[in-house]
């Protein structure tokens, strides 16, 4: 379990069960750990600057994962994480948001990580251990620019072709997609738009041949793109879940981001 808190030295030796974190230095802003023992793992993490231009990579991304270890407070200890749940995920985004801090965890944790976790299969599974190692930027492109936020509204196509699929269509700001080193796009694999049938979740890595990104910056100092798919080549073992069956657990995970950017707007408040 996570808890913000504030006006106290961090000490590494305090570090529990979940493995220990090096503290970090300055004192801006800092979240306290808790692990499922209750020891207490405590960390810093400078925050001020985090409005000035990343355009390589998300200003405090590697040290959320080596510094504080927070990557996995959310995800189960089976799969590499330190057991918590969704409200981890709460406490977290309300600090990103009291400190303006423009990170990829909504994407990358809550999204790509609450889809992750649920699915089976060694490439969803070996996913999820870069994110929580820190590794992966995940990029969740869902929107399109008809569709007004609507999950099921989906024209992005991914049909059969030879032994695998190919993946055509366009994609609506798509949030962190210039520092993403992996995405998580949804297309149509059957049926009609805005049918809730035929849906599928497909991984891509970020510099799969025939992407194509527009970037820019959004007000809260982060980054998102435009995204297009022209005949990308997807393997089988590319679509997460099995194909066309994706919705529903999308459904469920949206409904926790939503939650998680409540939390976020809380803290800006």
């Amino acid at each position: 379990m996570i808890r913000a808190a504030g006006g106290w030295k961090p000490n590494s030796a305090t570090a529990g069960s979940a493995g220990a974190v090096r503290a970090a230095t300055r004192r801006t802003g800092h979240l306290r750990i808790l692990t499922s023992d209750g020891d207490r793992i405590t960390g810093v993490v400078h925050v001020r600057d985090t409005l000035a231009a990343a355009d390589d990579k998300p200003p405090l991304w590697r040290a959320f994962a080596q510094e504080l270890g927070i990557l996995g407070a959310s995800f189960p200890e089976t799969q590499g994480g330190m057991g918590g749940g969704l409200d981890d995920n709460l406490v977290v985004m309300q600090t990103l948001g009291r400190h303006l801090a423009a990170e990829p965890y909504l994407s990358t944790v809550v999204v790509a990580g609450g889809l992750l976790k649920r699915l089976p299969g060694s490439v969803a599974q070996r996913l999820l251990g870069r994110v929580i190692d820190g590794d992966a930027v995940i990029g969740f492109a869902a929107t399109e620019p008809h569709g007004r936020h609507d999950l099921h509204d989906v024209r992005s196509t991914l049909t059969p072709r030879g032994e695998g699929l190919v993946l055509d269509g366009r994609k609506a700001a798509v949030h962190c997609a210039p520092w993403a080193t992996d995405f998580l796009v949804t297309a149509r694999s059957a049926g009609q738009p805005q049918d809730a049938r035929g849906i599928s979740l497909v991984w891509l890595p970020a510099n799969t041949p025939g992407i194509r990104r527009r970037d820019y910056r959004t007000l809260d100092g982060g980054r998102a793109s435009e995204l297009a798919f022209d005949e990308v080549a997807v393997q089988t073992e590319q679509v997460l879940g099995g194909i066309g069956a994706a919705l529903p657990l999308l459904e469920r995970v949206i409904d926790e981001a939503t939650l998680s950017v409540c939390a976020e707007a809380g803290g800006v408040l």
